[in-house]
């Protein structure tokens, strides 16, 4: 008996979850992408549901596992990357299966299909039918998984794709060219197909299948000196200038045009700063990298390092930074200049906090639709760009607002840290880390010599406002070069070089940096702290920094 009470509450609850979704439901498929996009519509007559609205009380935010049944196969498959959307009560729902190409074959001539909805760890499990099928045959605004610009300045422009399956027959005639933006008007490159020298996937007009071809290359020796020195005028004079690839060709008597915009512009490592820069233990090596701070931007040169390059500079004798954010439609552009010299010795680049730049950070409103782009030229004496590093990349928000370090007596030391209240501080960092670093460098004059380095084990928390990470001599790393030959020996100039203000302090774990100048004031003999803010986030590996002033205390 209680086994049929409870078969009978769960085909109950089973009907009433069905009722969330309309049989009109649809599923629309992208033969170029090899893409199924299931259209779930919320039921019409949701608001007739008076008696226990189950999709309302109980399924709204949970997230509902999906499966996808032809009648010969399913999807996910076995093995596969789970598929899931978190359900959202009375709103329409798109949920996307991306298969192989030979799988997406295989369903392509199917009329109909079935899902499955399995919700609260497969309790409720409920199908659904899909009587209307979709596939979109040809859509020449989805032709690129991904495009990309690099480039030589003044020398050299590389266009690299990832193509998805487009009907482009090269053989039939198809106009290639790259476009830009000089004022308001558009000038157009041609694309020349390449003849000899070819490299694999080089576009070479006739013998290459459209999927085939993962670069297009802008060769300056068909170009004039002109049209070649317009394009690069222009994207020195602004390096968001609107730049796209075109395919215009004629399909069943109509013509097409193909017109893919390029955000993502790099530069060729000319000579080879990244190569000769290889990572090492505590330094990740030449990296281009962008924090938004509260109290400014801080751009990351060379990992914990001072900028210097460990190539050759030739003949260059300044530095100029050009950085870029972007939302949609509005920029906030910053640029910074100095002397080679003077770049050297700096690490990293710091970007003052304005208003302009207040109101930006304040008003992102989905992260990872914030985009920067950094370029660091080199000119000469004359104010010639010999070479250039460039990054582009998603933004990141830098969360740590105030931080202390604390030195005690003893040989505990501490690390005291607290969080920006923002709700893409909160949901950015969701992780915990069990690796930190706490490297600590004697500075005087610009120059910097290695005092300490602290590994330590913590759980850190992005939600937890205030934290504190101890640390001590047993967490000393001996495998690097001090300039005392003990913990114990460092902890005591470590001490002095506070008193004298001439301390450097980094904190490093897989996701965050602090880099900063410590500053501190005695008043009858005790150290009172003084506030500092911003930090970096980093993704994976340490990828950012934030100059901070900071409180230390004894």
């Amino acid at each position: 008996m209680l086994n049929l009470l409870f078969l009978s509450e769960q085909a109950l609850i089973q009907q009433t979850f069905k009722n969330c979704f309309s049989p009109k439901s649809y599923l629309s498929g992208n033969t170029q992408t090899n893409q199924l996009t299931l259209n779930l519509i919320p039921f019409e007559h949701m608001d007739q549901i008076l008696d226990y609205n189950q999709c309302k009380t109980a399924l709204d935010k949970m997230s509902v596992l999906i499966l996808l049944h032809f009648d010969t196969v399913s999807f996910p498959r076995v093995g596969d990357e789970p598929v899931s959307f978190t359900y959202s009560y009375n709103n329409p729902t798109k949920v996307v299966f991306k298969l192989s190409p030979a799988d997406y074959t295989t369903i392509i001539s199917k009329s109909s299909a079935m899902y499955e909805l399995r919700y609260d760890l497969d309790y409720v499990i409920v199908n659904g039918s899909i009587k209307t099928i979709e596939h979109t045959k040809y859509n020449g605004t989805g032709c690129f998984q991904s495009i990309a610009l690099r480039y030589t300045i003044y020398d050299s422009i590389d266009i690299l794709v990832s193509p998805n399956n487009c009907e482009v027959d090269f053989a039939t005639g198809v106009s290639v060219f790259y476009e830009f933006q000089k004022d308001t008007t558009n000038i157009a490159i041609p694309i020349v197909p390449c003849t000899v020298n070819c490299i694999q996937g080089e576009f070479n007009g006739t013998t290459s299948l459209f999927k085939d071809v993962t670069l297009y290359r802008v060769r300056k020796t068909v170009l004039t000196a002109d049209l070649f020195k317009q394009f690069y005028d222009s994207y020195v004079n602004y390096r968001l200038i609107k730049i796209s690839l075109n395919l215009q060709f004629t399909k069943n008597s109509v013509d097409t045009r193909i017109t893919e915009y390029i955000n993502n512009k790099t530069a060729v490592d000319t000579w080879g700063c990244k190569t000769n820069d290889q990572p090492q233990p505590m330094f990740w090596g030449l990296q281009l990298y962008t924090l938004m701070n509260p109290d400014g931007i801080f751009v990351q040169i060379r990992d914990i390092m001072k900028n210097k390059m460990l190539c050759d500079t030739q003949t260059a004798t300044k530095v100029k930074l050009d950085h870029y954010m972007k939302q949609n439609d509005v920029v906030d552009h910053r640029q910074f200049n100095t002397t080679l010299s003077i770049f050297n010795e700096m690490f990293g680049i710091i970007l003052p906090a304005d208003e302009a730049y207040t109101n930006f950070r304040n008003n992102i409103y989905v992260l990872d639709q914030t985009y920067s782009t950094i370029v660091v030229s080199f000119l000469d004496e004359n104010d010639v760009i010999l070479y250039e590093l460039s990054m582009y990349r998603t933004s990141l928000i830098g969360c740590l607002t105030k931080y202390s370090l604390h030195l005690y007596d003893g040989t505990k030391n501490c690390f005291r840290m607290q969080f920006e209240p923002r709700d893409d501080c909160r949901t950015q960092y969701l992780q915990t880390t069990d690796r930190n670093s706490l490297t600590i460098s004697y500075e005087k004059d610009l120059k910097s010599n290695l005092v300490g380095y602290f590994d330590f084990k913590v759980a850190q928390d992005y939600k937890k406002f205030d934290q504190e990470f101890c640390f001590d001599c047993s967490t000393f790393n001996p495998n690097q070069v001090y300039m005392r030959q003990t913990c114990e020996e460092n902890n005591k100039l470590l001490k002095q070089m506070i008193k004298r203000q001439q301390i450097k302090i980094v904190y490093t774990n897989t996701f965050d940096l602090v880099q900063s100048y410590s500053v501190v004031t005695e008043y009858s003999g005790i150290w009172m702290p003084l506030v500092g803010s911003a930090c970096a986030v980093v993704l994976g590996v340490v990828i950012g920094a934030g100059i901070l002033l900071g409180q230390l205390s004894r």
